[in-house]
């Protein structure tokens, strides 16, 4: 019969079935390596490698001042973000009379708007504040709204008048003016010019902040700006009098029930390994109804807790 043609090659000695089990643990361990250390990567935190480009950018400008050239520094400072659907774009400091086709794209910029802005700027057009590109045909608000942070227009003479012969003064731009110490500024609205004013912030604090509020969803207190990396405590100290929160009811929130585990693990306060149980206690024990439900998980312990609370969305 066939089975007992078959059957032999299924009974093993006492070697070879602890050969086969070995092997089994060494393919389970070989399975899960990359499940381990793609959680050590999301929870990786890298800040002064995104900010070399930011230094640079100091250090060219200081070269332009003293007109000084320098071919091996090449200034784009870039920031990584990821799209709802995505894609990456990357956000910086940029003059949008001097922004090229291709650093409007990787700010997420569509090229249809792209090709409008430089058909603008070709023909003599210029933008004088920091509002005139909420003028531009097909730029969304949200689009601006993200971009505006980081608009730093250079207020010199416009090239276009200079070759005309009619070689003008700058006009005055109040929202590029350097404010005192002594205004206070709104957490939640404040732009770079705005933090920069405040002493012992520069462009790369500035920056992070800003980058740091728009991952949190807003700043629901004042205090949260200390926690943004590289902030002093003295420095902090010095600048606290100065904020206001008037804005704190705008924050975005997380949707603890319909958010998927990508969504809440971009939370700086969630992160990959609270995500990923947040989602499975969900999925076990139904939706969350209070916050005791949330005690319920081994990682959201009380300091978590004060911490999310504001950002929650039952």
């Amino acid at each position: 019969m066939w089975h007992k043609k078959i059957l032999p090659y299924f009974h093993y000695n006492k070697k070879e079935r602890a050969g086969i089990i070995a092997l089994l643990v060494v393919v389970v361990l070989l399975w899960a390596i990359p499940f381990f250390f793609a959680e050590l990567s999301e929870n990786k935190f890298e800040p002064d490698i995104t900010l070399i480009p930011a230094a640079l950018h100091k250090l060219e400008e200081q070269r332009r001042a003293n007109n000084e050239t320098d071919s091996a520094v090449n200034v784009f400072v870039s920031y990584n973000h990821s799209k709802p659907g995505g894609s990456n774009i990357n956000m910086s400091a940029f003059d949008p009379n001097t922004t090229s086709p291709d650093e409007w794209s990787a700010m997420g910029i569509k090229p249809r708007t792209v090709e409008i802005i430089q058909n603008y700027l070709a023909k003599g057009g210029r933008f004088h504040k920091n509002e005139d590109l909420q003028k531009v045909y097909g730029l969304k608000s949200a689009d601006y709204k993200r971009l505006a942070p980081f608009i730093r227009i250079n207020n010199a003479v416009n090239t276009n008048d200079v070759k005309r012969g009619a070689e003008r003064k700058p006009k005055y731009d109040s929202s590029l003016r350097t404010k005192p110490y002594s205004q206070k500024i709104d957490i939640n609205t404040a732009d770079m010019a705005a933090w920069e004013s405040l002493p012992g912030i520069g462009e790369k604090l500035a920056t992070r902040i800003i980058l740091f509020r728009e991952k949190l969803g807003g700043f629901a207190r004042i205090d949260q700006v200390a926690e943004t990396y590289g902030i002093e405590p003295d420095v902090f100290d010095k600048i606290a009098p100065r904020l206001v929160n008037d804005h704190a009811t705008s924050i975005k929130k997380v949707a603890l029930n319909t958010g998927s585990f990508d969504e809440l693990k971009q939370h700086p306060y969630v992160g990959y390994r609270l995500a990923k149980l947040l989602v499975a206690y969900r999925e076990q024990h139904g939706e969350y109804r209070k916050m005791e439900d949330l005690m319920n998980i081994p990682l959201f312990t009380n300091e978590v807790a004060a911490k999310l609370s504001p950002y929650l969305e039952w």
